[in-house]
């Protein structure tokens, strides 16, 4: 199977997998498979993620760097389901309290 990009995840069904820089741009598959991930990941963060964190307003812009977005981490911190890579989240890390959505953390 083919996965768009420059690294290939390590599978544990014993499925190889390689690599193809923009992939997406060139095999249709590869370009429907993308399609089909970025409307379920949105729908995710409508649905699901928005009812555990409205504050956050994921129901609007699903988790991208609006301004809005940047204002409510500034404002209430990064939320477990913030990815601690990206750059507002760097220098915030989980300041909310986790009690108010009761998840357990490690």
């Amino acid at each position: 199977s083919i996965v768009d990009g420059k690294k290939s995840p390590k599978l544990t069904n014993g499925v190889s997998c390689r690599p193809f820089v923009k992939g997406d741009s060139i095999v249709y598959t590869v370009a429907l498979a993308s399609i089909i991930a970025k409307v379920t990941r949105d729908k995710i963060m409508c649905d699901d993620i928005h009812s555990r964190y409205p504050q956050y307003g994921f129901d609007s812009h699903y988790g991208y760097s609006t301004k809005e977005h940047i204002e409510a981490i500034h404002k209430y911190g990064a939320s477990p389901v913030h990815r601690m890579s990206c750059k507002p989240t760097k220098k915030r890390p989980y300041e909310v309290d986790c009690k108010l959505y009761d998840r357990t953390f490690y």
